[in-house]
């Protein structure tokens, strides 16, 4: 999904909101440990780099864990495997399942960033 329809989405969901964005792994994992977001809406295809280094960066940190969910065009099984191996929450495919993560996102933020009820 593009950005802006992303943070379409987002507008339309209360209790939500973008704290950033980047399309570099380095800079992702940086941002997401300095800003500690409650979810992190991760590509598996960025410009420099893999989501898969930022999603083993973000769970490297055990501190703080976000809701990770991967929102991502490359939707095999071995890697949606893998995604959920690594410690994401939810695997999304973009030219599918946008509904599913406009559902994800309400259920998440009603219950105040905790997916997990």
């Amino acid at each position: 999904m593009q950005l802006k329809l992303l943070e379409k989405l987002l507008s339309g969901i209360g209790g939500l909101e973008l704290a950033g964005s980047s399309g570099e792994a380095r800079s992702s994992a940086q941002a997401i440990q300095s800003l500690a977001p409650d979810v992190v809406i991760l590509d598996i295809e960025l410009t420099s780099g893999s989501g898969i280094d930022v999603l083993k960066s973000i769970r490297s940190n055990k501190e703080r864990t976000p809701v990770v969910i991967v929102h991502t065009s490359q939707t095999g099984e071995g890697l949606k495997r893998l995604c959920l191996r690594l410690g994401a929450d939810f695997v999304f495919d973009k030219s599918r399942d946008y509904l599913r993560l406009a559902e994800t996102l309400r259920a998440i933020a009603s219950k105040g960033g905790d997916a997990t009820g």
